[in-house]
């Protein structure tokens, strides 16, 4: 079966259940084909957008689908027909909402660029063509569209997100509650944190499956964004907790919270949050096993060690990692050594090293503003410094690993 006839196929499956639009682009993004009910509106909402600048970006390095969204709670996917390493065509699949209630989100944003009442109401009447999609199946018929295209098996958890980041009582009445909005959901968790009290890396298969099952907290609120964000924090305090239960220390644990819920709440769409979310969990969970790997490392020492990562941007010296463990400098660096076999001056700059690479893979940050970032007194320093750890200065470091 041809591509064009694998499409057409699934194209009538999947909008049998959904009225999802799929659209064709040239390379230059000029549109070739498209079914969307108001290809105007609909292709301005994407070309206007933060998902536009971000497919452009990377669409010659990318071999997977991109989920693309905006603040509005619309989604895309963005997947690509190439021929030796070029691409020919984009595919784009959506949009669509993943919140229950979406228009009143909408509205509130159009009041706000006081735009007339009768486009306003002819926009509105417009995103009510959208169709209204849970996540979880979504990125399911993004693999699906993959294969379409190349032939090639993918799990969701292959799909690449666009991440745009550089932050009262119930009152229902319990017997109204239904129990089947979340269907198996409490054993997909209770094994999620399972992963995370053991500290075992390998999780993905399971992280993977638990999102397929849940599309997040089940509440009436307007903005999809604003309910991604309720349930990553929810889940940032289930992880968090199950952490301490495997032995990271409980004021790592409450730090890092802190953290990440500024992240989420810094977070301005779906992907920033799909992203965020998988970067907290393998943080826990590396901690974790950390902790469990060397049960030999005491606490204090263990505490230092979490509050150089966490603080990995910051000037950190001996004196203040001692008077946070209570023991003289001298004291806490014989200790350090001998319990991790390096000093700690080897062991901030190991990790901050370590923490130079994840820029230099996954950013187009500059190497100079990386050294700045991680208080080198100088380029040439971090270069040195970079070059002995990693065995490769960090320009070939970034020519060799990056992503982006």
């Amino acid at each position: 079966m041809k591509t064009e006839e694998k499409l057409s196929f699934f194209k009538e499956l999947v909008q049998c259940i959904y009225k999802i639009p799929f659209s064709v682009y040239a390379p230059d993004m000029h549109l070739q084909s498209t079914d969307a009910p108001s290809p105007e509106i609909f292709g301005s909402l994407f070309m206007m957008s933060s998902a536009h600048t971000f497919l452009m970006e990377h669409m010659e390095s990318s071999d997977f689908p991109i989920i693309l969204s905006n603040s509005l709670g619309l989604m895309w996917t963005a997947d690509f027909e190439k021929e030796k390493n070029e691409t020919v065509r984009i595919y784009i699949m959506g949009p669509v909402f993943i919140s229950m209630n979406p228009t009143s989100n909408l509205e509130a944003e159009l009041d706000r660029r006081n735009i007339a009442v009768s486009l306003k109401m002819n926009f509105l009447r417009q995103m009510k063509l959208v169709p209204v999609v849970p996540a979880a199946q979504f990125f399911q018929f993004s693999v699906m569209l993959h294969d379409c295209l190349t032939g090639r098996k993918i799990s969701v958890g292959d799909l690449q997100h666009q991440d745009t980041r550089h932050r009262e009582p119930a009152q229902k009445d319990p017997d109204s509650i239904h129990a089947d909005l979340h269907p198996g959901i409490n054993n997909a968790e209770e094994e999620l944190m399972r992963m995370v009290q053991e500290g075992n890396m390998d999780y993905k298969e399971i992280f993977v499956h638990a999102s397929n099952l849940s599309s997040g907290v089940k509440a009436s609120i307007s903005s999809p964004v604003q309910l991604a964000k309720y349930t990553a924090v929810t889940f940032l305090a289930l992880v968090s907790r199950a952490a301490i239960r495997g032995g990271l220390p409980a004021p790592t644990a409450y730090t890092l919270n802190d953290l990440y819920t500024e992240q989420i709440d810094a977070c301005k769409t779906l992907s920033d949050l799909t992203v965020l979310n998988g970067t907290m969990y393998n943080d826990f969970v590396y901690r974790v096993h950390k902790c469990r790997a060397d049960p030999s490392v005491s606490k204090p020492v263990r505490s230092c060690c979490d509050t150089i990562d966490m603080h990995i941007k910051e000037k950190i010296d001996i004196e203040q990692l001692a008077q946070m463990t209570g023991y003289s400098s001298y004291y806490l660096s014989r200790k350090f050594k001998t319990e991790t076999g390096q000093s700690i001056h080897s062991y901030i700059n190991k990790a901050k090293i370590d923490y130079a690479k994840m820029l230099l893979s996954s950013t187009r940050i500059s190497i100079q503003e990386i050294s700045d970032q991680l208080n080198f007194c100088s380029r040439s320093y971090f270069t040195d410094q970079f070059l002995k750890i990693a065995g490769m200065p960090p320009s070939l470091y970034r020519e060799k690993y990056s992503t982006v």
